[in-house]
């Protein structure tokens, strides 16, 4: 059963098991599908009682927050897929088919940064579109939001130190760092 289609409760029963996935790369990408989420529902909430250029540029916002949090759902499953399979690799020593699982296993993470970039970057908006009854719900938002994002470059990082290609792992560092400069 895909992870975001499991309870809130097998979620967390998963993500406390000694099963090394899912782990805080599935547990990122929750965060900032919900963070997407509750900026998604502030964007609708106001979009009800809009109209005009303002009411353009708020679905525009909601659909990019959708757009994300879909695609944030589905990085669950492809960092626990992908971690899971380095896992076993890492048991047999070094070889190809590990360095090829640890470079698949920058791929979700790294992923996951980008789109919750995407979605913090459509936060501004919703916030000075909001009124005082959902300030709480972009606060709360773009703290998901944000740490997802750190708990995903932290996965990056992670991943990074075994990677041995250091020109790969530094072009990825300073991508994550333009990222966090947007």
């Amino acid at each position: 059963m895909a992870l975001a289609n499991r309870t809130v409760r097998q979620f967390v029963e998963a993500l406390a098991s000694r099963a090394p996935a899912p782990g805080g790369g599935a547990a990122a990408a929750l965060s900032s599908a919900m963070g997407a989420a509750l900026l998604g529902m502030v964007g609708r909430i106001v979009l009800a009682r809009s109209s005009g250029a303002r009411s353009q540029a708020l679905k525009q916002a909601c659909a990019v927050c959708d757009r994300e949090r879909r695609a944030l759902l589905r990085l669950m499953d492809d960092d626990a897929r992908a971690y899971a399979r380095l896992v076993v690799l890492w048991r047999g020593g070094p070889s190809p088919a590990r360095r090829a699982a640890q470079r698949r296993a920058l791929e979700a993470p790294l992923a996951m940064c980008e789109r919750t970039m995407t979605v913090l970057r459509q936060a501004p908006a919703l916030q000075a579109a909001a009124g005082r009854s959902l300030v709480s719900d972009v606060a709360a938002g773009m703290a998901l939001l944000t740490g997802g994002f750190a708990a995903a470059a932290a996965t990056v990082s992670a991943n990074l130190d075994g990677l041995g290609q250091p020109a790969r792992a530094a072009a990825i560092r300073r991508k994550l760092q333009t990222l966090t400069r947007r």
